[in-house]
């Protein structure tokens, strides 16, 4: 006698096994688009980070300090000309409570100066570009002037060399994000 059909045992494992693999190209499906997604965040984050940079390096040399520091009375076009040190990025949204909305922030090795006498009322002393400031991240501290000498006293007039951070901090689709790069602005031949 031949037997015709299937067992209700076979079925039973005919469909484990099918019912497990699409489980598993299910998860493969999800894990695909939150992969595509963070993709396209880094590539955002990263073209809005080089795009900073290149800008920064189309400006004269002895401005970039000036231009990108957090600092506002010292902008070569007068108070608030400069483009500072916090941006935005088109595409990516901002952290809640960050400031001002903005996402990105540039970092260069600043410290404020300790003062010789009481403060006015003018509040606290604004930040220099010191050759002692203590930040490894940025390689520091470092000579900025080329004279061999780390210094303790504001370089922004005289600086060859200029370590520069940028960081971004953005709520991303899956959580909060973080991107930095880093790099060196240099006029050896001032």
């Amino acid at each position: 006698m031949t037997r015709q059909g299937f067992t209700m045992v076979e079925l039973v494992v005919v469909m484990a096994v099918l019912l497990t693999a699409l489980s598993i190209f299910s998860q493969t499906m999800v894990a695909a688009s939150k992969q595509r997604t963070i993709n396209r965040e880094n590539a955002v984050a990263a073209e809005a980070i080089r795009t900073l940079f290149e800008t920064m390096r189309s400006e004269p040399f002895r401005d970039i300090y000036v231009l990108y520091n957090g600092r506002d009375d010292d902008d070569p076009g007068g108070v608030g000309s400069a483009p500072g040190a916090r941006f935005a990025v088109e595409g990516l949204e901002p952290l809640p409570g960050a400031p001002d909305g903005l996402i990105g922030e540039v970092h260069m090795p600043t410290m404020v100066p300790a003062p010789l006498g009481p403060i006015g009322a003018g509040g606290a002393l604004p930040p220099e570009l010191r050759e002692n400031t203590n930040n490894p991240t940025l390689g520091m501290p470092r000579d900025l002037n080329g004279n061999s000498i780390i210094e303790d006293d504001d370089r922004a007039q005289d600086y060859i060399l200029l370590p520069v951070r940028v960081t971004l901090d953005w709520q991303g689709a899956f959580g909060p994000r973080r991107m930095e790069m880093l790099t060196m602005f240099a006029e050896l031949n001032p």
